[in-house]
């Protein structure tokens, strides 16, 4: 293969770039490489200089990179012989082996595949792999299970010489493996297409002789009892005792103590797995396992790798004896994921959140670092954002059973909550009260008012337990003071649910909740304003579309993004010493004024 630095991007898109990570993202699929315990793919080729003078390169696919590693072999091959170099010269040296810049950092895998004499190598991760080295007599299962062609390493042990020691073993020709405990196989090839096809048969042998696997999700029978309060209490202690706010996660399927038997995972992962502080509270014995983090992403993290961590668990005990090893505990700031968002460890529920207003709620919620809970009646609310921070539910609001089911499933996948934005509600068509059926008003107070009763209701207890203390904002109307005729029931439902927000936030300041209402007016971007209602209502008025949308004191337009900015604002520190504040957002309206 020619690679040429004249064009930055032909060293990644070149066919066996493609072709390698074909095989890689086939490999996921399969479940030979487990994406949060680890995994890489690698080829060695041969690039050009900008002098046309031939180099010797390594491209490899990472589980942690976007887009594949393009470094000089020689330069990868130096380093790993390094004794005790300091941090900055081996980063130093790690950014300048690369052989293009769109190339992402190489990094310890990039040693391990650098330092092997074989062309090609994929390090295969699936829970049969992983769980053979959680055994007392590893080595022994090993060799009878995969043959005197694969070497054992203990990747946990491994000192200076470990790296020299893999090119010697690499450079027998009878090998063609080597087993890296707590890290995974390491498969070579010469070519890439044997080597998918060994690493498939490799898991095979692995997995016939551990047979069934257990899975997380048949572990054991849950009780469909409702501990969300129980687990919002925990979280809030639990917050206390680290000194931050925290998310937790409670799985439901994991026996309690899997988190402290991680045997079989990479020592790193372990580490990350189980920094937990010592001496932490326990949550009660019907909660179960509980894991936590800073964030959503780590917390999803912490979550896929304690599932995979108790499948291993359960696939080692059916070879013998468990070696469990003893795992450090890390501080926060040694895992160094350490973001410094407004709404770091903190959960809030939107409810209407499948678009409009809601939806830019719920963006300006993620952006600031939030878990969000969003609640729907559209299905199209559970796919809406692709980010561990985002649980999506569809929801019939005026179903009180399946509301408090949400409820539930949301506290335990992120552990709590936080904040609460009331925003679902409908605007009905215009009707006059001598035209009004008992039927309309009844369907309107309903949706805008009566539900919630439920959702105040049932957040109250969960808001008390809020780390930061718990916070609410309510979405009603400008047409709470400034009314509209025929909007006689959409009117009195949001003036009720005013009053409601004000009630509550004279009940609940004495456990530090603060409830503040919003009053947007016009917001043209929304669901209830179709073109042919924008144009209707401009007639109307004997406006221009234009110029019915800047209507207001400050002849500006709004947008759904401007409230749901102001809604964050109100929920974030600018306004924790404010509570019962009804805030108009409409640009300026002489009626309210």
């Amino acid at each position: 293969m020619n690679l040429s630095l004249n064009n930055p991007t032909s060293n990644l898109m070149s066919d066996e770039a493609i072709r390698l990570k074909e095989i890689y993202q086939q490999m996921e699929v399969d479940g030979l490489i487990l994406t949060f315990i680890g995994g890489s793919i690698s080829l060695k080729t041969t690039s050009e200089d900008l002098f046309g003078h031939p180099v010797e390169s390594l491209l490899i696919q990472d589980t942690s990179k976007a887009s594949p590693v393009l470094a000089r072999l020689e330069v990868l091959r130096s380093l790993a012989e390094l004794q005790n170099p300091s941090k900055a010269e081996f980063e130093r040296e790690l950014s300048a082996s690369r052989l293009n810049s769109e190339s992402s950092l190489p990094n310890e895998t990039s040693l391990l595949h650098a330092c092997i004499a074989n062309r090609a190598a994929v390090l295969i991760t699936c829970v049969p792999i992983m769980a053979m080295g959680s055994i007392v007599n590893w080595r022994e299962k090993i060799n009878a299970v995969f043959g005197p062609e694969v070497v054992a390493f203990d990747y946990a042990e491994c000192g200076v010489k470990f790296y020299s020691d893999l090119m010697k073993a690499t450079q027998t020709q009878s090998i063609n493996g080597l087993y890296l405990r707590f890290r995974g196989l390491l498969i070579l090839a010469d070519n890439l297409d044997r080597l998918a096809k060994q690493a498939s048969v490799r898991a095979q042998q692995a997995l016939k002789a551990i047979g069934e696997i257990q899975s997380a999700s048949k572990a054991r029978i849950v009780t469909p009892q409702p501990i969300r309060v129980k687990i919002a209490k925990y979280r809030q202690e639990l917050s206390k005792t680290v000194g931050q706010r925290l998310l937790v996660c409670q799985l439901e399927n994991i026996p309690a103590d899997t988190a402290g038997k991680i045997g079989a995972c990479s020592v790193r992962q372990a580490n990350v797995l189980a920094y937990e502080l010592p001496d932490l509270p326990q949550p009660e014995p019907e909660i179960g396992t509980i894991i936590h983090a800073q964030n959503a992403s780590e917390l999803e993290y912490r979550v896929k790798l304690t599932k995979s961590a108790f499948e291993i668990q359960s696939a080692a005990s059916r070879l013998g004896p468990l070696e469990l090893l003893p795992i450090k505990h890390l501080s926060f700031a040694e895992i160094g994921i350490m973001p410094n968002d407004v709404f770091k460890g903190e959960v809030a529920l939107v409810t209407g959140a499948a678009a409009g207003i809601g939806k830019a709620c719920v963006e300006s919620l993620l952006i600031r670092g939030a878990a969000v809970i969003a609640l729907d009646i559209k299905s199209e609310i559970i796919d809406l954002f692709d980010t561990p921070a985002y649980l999506g539910m569809e929801c019939d609001l005026t179903n009180e059973a399946v509301t408090l089911e949400c409820f539930e499933k949301g506290v335990r996948a992120f552990g709590g909550l936080d904040m609460l934005v009331l925003n679902a509600g409908i605007f009905p068509a215009s009707c006059n009260l001598d035209a009004m059926t008992m039927e309309y008003w009844r369907r309107v107070m309903e949706i805008n008012l009566d539900v919630n009763v439920t959702l105040l209701r049932e957040s109250y207890p969960l808001l008390k337990c809020a780390p930061g203390y718990g916070r609410v904002v309510i979405n009603a109307s400008r047409n709470v003071p400034a009314p509209g005729p025929g909007a006689a029931a959409y009117s009195a439902s949001k003036s009720a649910l005013t009053q409601l927000g004000r009630v509550a936030a004279l009940e609940w300041s004495p456990s530090h909740i603060r409830v503040n209402i919003l009053h947007p007016h016009a917001v043209f971007d929304t669901g209830i304003w179709t073109d042919e209602v924008i144009k209707s209502r401009a007639s109307k008025y004997k406006l221009t579309v234009d110029q019915y949308k800047t209507n207001n004191l400050l002849g500006v337009e709004l947008s759904s993004h401007d409230i749901g900015e102001l809604v964050a604002e109100m929920l974030g520190p600018v306004f924790s010493k404010t509570t019962g504040a009804q805030i108009p957002i409409d640009g300026g309206s002489d009626r309210v004024i």
